[in-house]
C-alpha cells in the first residue's frame, strides 16, 4: 500500500481546540479526497481506520502526522482529548452503531453557529467538544444537533471543498450541516 513519505505541498494547521478528525478530514477534503483513503495514505492504515482517533495517537502516527504537516511532534501530540483533557471519562464518550445517527468513530453533535464562525473565518471544522455528550453550546446557547435534520443519515458527515472553502455535509443528502439547504457535491 502506498504511504505519503513527504511533506503535503498544501498542509493546512489545526485550528486550537480542534478534533484531529476535523483536521485531517479538512485536509482530504483540500485534496479531493475521502477521509478515509486519505488516513490510510498518511497513517498506512488498510483504510478502514483505526477506531478513536481522536482520543490519542500513538507515536508512530504522531512522527507521520508531524512530517507530513510539516509540524513539530510535540504540537501534534497535544491534539489527543485524552492530552487537552486528561481525566476525560473516555468510556463514556457516545459511540457508533445507533440508526438516525451521524455516524463516526465518536457520535459527534456539533452547533451551526459554530460551523458559522468556522466558515466565515475561512472553512468549517469540529472543535473537541463535538465529541463531548453535549446537547447545548456553551458559546452561542444553540441546541447541537448530531445529525443531518433532512435524512436519517447512514454514513457520516464528511468535509468536502467547496466554491474555495471547506464544508461539512451529510455523507447521504449532501446538505450542508452549517445551514442545510442546498446539495452541493454530485453524485459519485
Amino acid at each position: 500500500m502506498a504511504v505519503i513519505t513527504r511533506p503535503l505541498p498544501v498542509a493546512p494547521r489545526p485550528k486550537p481546540g480542534e478534533l484531529i478528525s476535523s483536521w485531517l478530514g479538512r485536509t482530504a477534503a483540500r485534496y479531493d479526497m475521502d477521509d478515509a483513503a486519505f488516513r490510510a495514505l498518511l497513517l498506512g492504515e488498510d483504510g478502514r481506520g483505526r477506531e478513536r482517533l481522536d482520543l490519542h495517537l500513538t507515536t508512530d502516527e504522531v512522527a507521520r502526522i508531524a512530517d507530513a504537516f510539516r509540524l513539530p511532534p510535540e504540537r501534534v501530540a497535544t491534539l489527543g482529548l485524552t492530552q487537552a483533557w486528561p481525566r476525560v471519562a473516555v468510556d463514556w464518550l457516545p459511540g457508533v452503531g445507533r440508526k438516525m445517527r451521524a455516524r463516526g468513530n465518536l457520535d459527534l453533535s456539533w452547533c451551526r453557529k459554530c460551523l458559522e464562525e468556522g466558515h466565515s473565518s475561512g472553512g468549517t471544522y469540529l472543535d473537541r467538544e463535538a465529541a463531548l455528550p453535549l446537547c447545548l453550546c456553551h458559546r452561542h446557547q444553540h441546541w447541537r444537533v448530531d445529525c443531518c435534520q433532512h435524512c436519517s443519515p447512514d454514513n457520516p458527515p464528511r468535509f468536502v471543498w467547496d466554491k474555495g472553502a471547506v464544508e461539512l455535509a451529510c455523507g447521504d443528502c449532501r446538505r450542508l450541516l452549517r445551514t442545510p439547504g442546498r446539495p452541493i457535491w454530485a453524485d459519485c
